[in-house]
This record gives C-alpha cells, sequence and structure tokens, in this order.
C-alpha cells in the first residue's frame, strides 16, 4: 500500500486558530492557489509541482508571502495541495 500520513502540529494551544483546506491539481493540470486574507498561511504538496521553472519539493511546508502562486502538476499522478492558515 503506497499510503502516506501528515502530521500537522499547533503549537501553545492554538488548534482553533488555524484553518486547514486541501484540493487535488490532475496530472497536467495548473492551479493557482489563493493566499486568504490572513496573517499566515502555508501550503504543501503530496509530489512535486512546478512553478514557473522551479520545482517545488512534495511533502515540505512552503511559507506564502504573495497573493496567489500559480504551480502546475507534470506527474503522472494526482497532487494534493494542503493549505494551513491562520
Amino acid at each position: 500500500d503506497d499510503c502516506e500520513f501528515v502530521c500537522v502540529t499547533r503549537l501553545h494551544n492554538t488548534y482553533n486558530d488555524y484553518t486547514f483546506d486541501q484540493t487535488t491539481i490532475e496530472p497536467g493540470q495548473s492551479l493557482e492557489i489563493q493566499r486568504p486574507d490572513c496573517t499566515l498561511c502555508y501550503v504543501m504538496f503530496s509530489d512535486h509541482v512546478v512553478k514557473d521553472t522551479a520545482v517545488l519539493l512534495g511533502k515540505k511546508m512552503y511559507k506564502m508571502s504573495s497573493q496567489t502562486l500559480s504551480v502546475t502538476n507534470n506527474q503522472t499522478e494526482r497532487v494534493r495541495v494542503l493549505r494551513y492558515y491562520r
């Protein structure tokens, strides 16, 4: 079974301060990720995606500093996108 788990922890009893959502990018498709009106926003991908000519590694948290992030899934499988913000 090719199952992997992601565990996101919250420090100092701040569980209710964060929102966690997810979406899917199909193979060969692109997605523009919006940064909500928040103070802190992170995204993570289940596999590598491409932003312009740069590869963003899968299973690594990226802090969003701009309002949008456009990425493309060049994999042969779906890529899950996790967005975590407060």
